[in-house]
C-alpha cells in the first residue's frame, strides 16, 4: 500500500480548510444552506468544550453533520476567530483514512505555529473510520487543553423493535 508524503497530506488538509488563506478582505461563502434550528445549541455546547473533553456530533448519514460543522467553521471565523486556529478534517478522503488522528494534528499545529496554550479547533468528520477513534479523541483533547476537540460520527439507524 503506498503512503501519502507529509506535504501531500498537508496540501489535502490545505484543500479542506480554504480559510487557512483568507485575508480580511476574503468573502465567507459556506453560509449555506440555511442554519439548523439545533445550531445555537450545537454552537454553545463547542463553544463550552475544552479541558480536555472532547464532543461527538453523532447522526445518521445524511442528517446534516457536515453541514453543522461547516457552519461552525464560518461562524467562528465571523465572530473573529483566527482561521488558522480552525482544522476541519474529513476522515474519509483515502489520503487521510490511514493517517492517525494525532499525525493529522501535529501537522496542522507545526505548519502554524500553534502551541499548547493556543486556542484551537479541531473537527474531525466521520471519524468513526479511525480505528480506537474515542480514546484518539480524548488524546487529542488532553494534549491540547484549550482546543475544542469534535468528533462527528454517523450511526447506524435505529432498530424498530415490535411489541
Amino acid at each position: 500500500m503506498q503512503t501519502i508524503s507529509e506535504d501531500g497530506l498537508f496540501q489535502r488538509l490545505g484543500f479542506e480548510n480554504p480559510w487557512w488563506s483568507f485575508t480580511p478582505e476574503t468573502e465567507i461563502r459556506f453560509r449555506h444552506p440555511p442554519k439548523r434550528i439545533f445550531f445555537p445549541a450545537f454552537f454553545g455546547c463547542v463553544m463550552k468544550a475544552g479541558d480536555g473533553q472532547a464532543l461527538v456530533l453523532a447522526g445518521p448519514l445524511r442528517a446534516g453533520k457536515t453541514v453543522l460543522l461547516r457552519q461552525l467553521v464560518a461562524a467562528l471565523i465571523e465572530k473573529g476567530a483566527d482561521p488558522k486556529s480552525v482544522f476541519y478534517c474529513s476522515l474519509t478522503a483515502p489520503s487521510t483514512t490511514t493517517a492517525e488522528l494525532g499525525k493529522l494534528v501535529e501537522l496542522f499545529t507545526t505548519h502554524h505555529g500553534h502551541g499548547p496554550e493556543s486556542d484551537l479547533i479541531f473537527l474531525f468528520d466521520e471519524v468513526q473510520y479511525v480505528r480506537n477513534w474515542q480514546e484518539a479523541l480524548l488524546e487529542i483533547a488532553e494534549a491540547w487543553p484549550k482546543a475544542r476537540v469534535v468528533g462527528a460520527v454517523s450511526s447506524a439507524a435505529p432498530a424498530l423493535t415490535t411489541g
